[in-house]
């Protein structure tokens, strides 16, 4: 409704997706990230979204992906600032990759849904347990407070292209047997 926005602010419905940046050296925002950022913003786009923030370490499949952690909120700060003083709004991307990531960044198996070997990693999935997956939905309600700590207006929640949560959604790739399993009702637990 534009009638509800400021008259500061365009009345446009131009949102730049997430697409990956790959300019989170050690899983911080450099500043080429945030200047990428400001560009689209000043270019009239009303939203800009930030592209793949892991919500732990684990769930990277590139070291080059943002980590959401204290140590990562002035970049984010600055990214965010520097787009709202071009007029638009900044969304943010959570996500894990599951076992797509990458098993020298998960510190050893990455993390799925059952057991199950990924081909793009060369790895051999650990299925999650309960203490894995309290520990998982803590991390995507702790990025999301990290976001809003930094001042982004939004956050993109990926769920998609086989990641950690499409991967316990699929009866293909969610062979369990317990609540997390089964029924569709359990794989979307």
């Amino acid at each position: 409704n534009c009638s509800m926005v400021p008259p500061e602010r365009s009345c446009n419905r131009i949102v730049k997706p997430a697409t990956f940046e790959g300019m989170c050296p050690d899983g911080l925002a450099s500043p080429a990230l945030v200047e990428r950022h400001r560009r689209v913003a000043a270019g009239g786009a009303a939203m800009t979204t930030v592209a793949y923030a892991s919500i732990s370490a684990d769930g990277r499949s590139y070291p080059t992906q943002l980590v959401t952690r204290p140590e990562a909120v002035p970049g984010l700060r600055a990214l965010a600032g520097a787009v709202h003083r071009e007029g638009a709004a900044v969304s943010l991307q959570i996500g894990h990759c599951g076992d797509f990531a990458d098993r020298r960044l998960a510190g050893g198996r990455p993390l799925g849904a059952s057991r199950r070997f990924n081909a793009y990693g060369l790895s051999l999935a650990r299925p999650a347990t309960e203490a894995d997956l309290s520990r998982v939905v803590g991390d995507f309600a702790a990025a999301t407070r990290l976001a809003a700590e930094a001042g982004f207006d939004a956050v993109e929640l990926h769920f998609g292209h086989g990641y950690l949560v499409s991967q316990f959604l699929s009866p293909w790739t969610n062979r369990r047997r317990d609540r997390w399993g089964g029924s569709l009702e359990n794989r979307s637990r």
